[in-house]
């Protein structure tokens, strides 16, 4: 199990929110437990949970590992109700290391709620044992997002795609592609668009910037479904899942 603190101090007590506890009664955790907590990004310590106080020592920090994957950015439309929930606590499961939401064209939904996204990605990253957890950005237009868009060059580490249901070459065969020239350092950033997909002029827009496209097969897949299928995609070409 990992807790999650923003900041991290060597020879602190902190003590357990309600939830927490409630988390680890029911895990039936006993005194002197072995854990981590982590600040989520470069930092985490292992701990002993003390009970009954219900709280935990730090004392010395080390620093998070680098990763030995490329990082994958999901750039996204947001789903509807509580399917965003869904998406973002499958979507670190499967290893996502950036969500970067946009309101393309045909987009609905507007408002995101970015604390408890948060701590939705906490959950999470506990629960799957991830001691980094993933970047959540704020909603952005296409139009800003766009605006310095290009389909980088291959030396610079990242690659970039974007999924439509009719383009020529699989997601796989895409990945396949790009694999030989990734690394730790390597970037990749998957573009999905809304329920109503991408319009005409977005799609005009990225062939005209020479952004790749690729499909997920033969079926309309809906937004979260697409992300965690281009994720575990990912995850089985890098990392032999």
């Amino acid at each position: 199990m990992i807790f999650y603190r923003p900041t991290l101090e060597p020879d602190s007590v902190v003590k357990l929110s309600r939830s927490e506890v409630q988390h680890c009664r029911a895990l039936r955790l006993e005194n002197g437990a072995e854990l981590l907590v982590s600040d989520g990004w470069n930092q985490y310590a292992h701990i002993q949970l003390e009970i009954p106080a219900w709280q935990f020592r730090i004392e010395k920090l080390l620093p998070i590992p680098s990763a030995s994957e490329p990082a994958i950015r999901i750039v996204s439309a947001l789903p509807a109700g509580q399917r965003l929930d869904w998406l973002l606590q499958k979507a670190t499961e499967l290893g996502m290391a950036d969500f970067q939401p946009i309101h393309w064209q045909r987009s609905d939904r507007q408002n995101y709620n970015m604390a408890r996204m948060r701590r939705i990605l906490e959950s999470a990253g506990s629960q799957s044992g991830r001691l980094r957890l993933p970047g959540l950005q704020t909603l952005v237009k296409a139009s800003d997002w766009l605006a310095d868009a290009r389909n980088p060059s291959n030396d610079s580490g990242l690659h970039r795609v974007w999924l439509h249901p009719r383009a020529e070459i699989s997601f796989g065969a895409w990945h396949q592609t790009v694999s030989a020239e990734l690394d730790h350092n390597a970037l990749l950033e998957i573009w999905i668009g809304p329920e109503g997909g991408f319009s005409s002029a977005e799609c005009r827009l990225f062939a005209e910037r020479r952004i790749p496209s690729a499909h997920l097969g033969n079926y309309i897949l809906r937004v979260e479904t697409a992300v965690l299928a281009a994720l575990a995609v990912c995850a089985a070409g890098c990392s032999g899942m």
